[in-house]
């Protein structure tokens, strides 16, 4: 079913205590999970801009989201990339013993899983 006037909207129901300090949209990404006592999710920015001969062109990347357990907006993390390159992007996340799986595809022709212990990546979004 597609719908019918062919536009969407974000719709947010907490408060944002943290605001998004990026000058670009924040699109899709991994899903919510529940670390600790937060809610974390791993989200994509995209840096639009023009080529060398004028075509449009774009950078990806990457950033946890921290929302409390009533989805107040409590952090937007600093910027990264899995493997410093333009096209890549997070489809997946959850919680595997004391790690976290992390699934990201890049330049739209390879899949890979990122396994990273679960203090790492409360430094990596705390630090």
């Amino acid at each position: 079913i597609y719908p019918i006037n062919k536009t969407c909207e974000s719709v947010f129901i907490g408060k944002i205590t943290a605001p998004n300090p990026y000058p670009f949209d924040i699109r899709g990404g991994s899903h919510v999970i529940t670390l600790g006592d937060y809610r974390v999710a791993i989200a994509h920015v995209c840096d639009f801009y023009k080529s060398e001969q004028g075509n449009k062109d774009t950078e990806y990347l990457h950033n946890f989201i921290v929302w409390d357990k009533n989805w107040n907006v409590l952090k937007y993390d600093k910027l990264f990339s899995f493997m410093d390159v333009r096209i890549e992007f997070c489809t997946g996340m959850t919680v595997y013993g004391n790690d976290l799986l992390i699934s990201f595809g890049v330049r739209d022709n390879a899949a890979y899983l990122l396994r990273a212990p679960i203090k790492f990546i409360e430094d990596f979004i705390n630090g």
